[in-house]
């Protein structure tokens, strides 16, 4: 799989996915029950929304390059 551009940039995309679903869940558990109180929260929860919607344009980019590039054959 890391053998060619396709597949290293298959695993960049799932690194990306797994990177949005820490910080869904940072946001879910952590982030989002302190927000009624704390404005130090809220401008936390502000800045992981904004890093999750970064990493979504990321994944997006990466998911239509992989729309266009022919999957790697190996052998014969």
């Amino acid at each position: 799989m890391f053998g060619t551009p396709y597949g290293r940039l298959l695993a960049r995309k799932i690194l990306l996915f797994v990177a949005m679903v820490v910080v869904a869940r940072i946001n879910l558990f952590h982030l989002a029950p302190r927000t009624s109180g704390d404005s130090g929260a809220l401008r936390a929860l502000d800045r992981t929304v904004a890093l999750k919607q970064n990493l979504w344009f990321a994944g997006l980019a990466i998911v239509s390059l992989l729309g266009i590039w022919p999957p790697a054959l190996y052998g014969d």
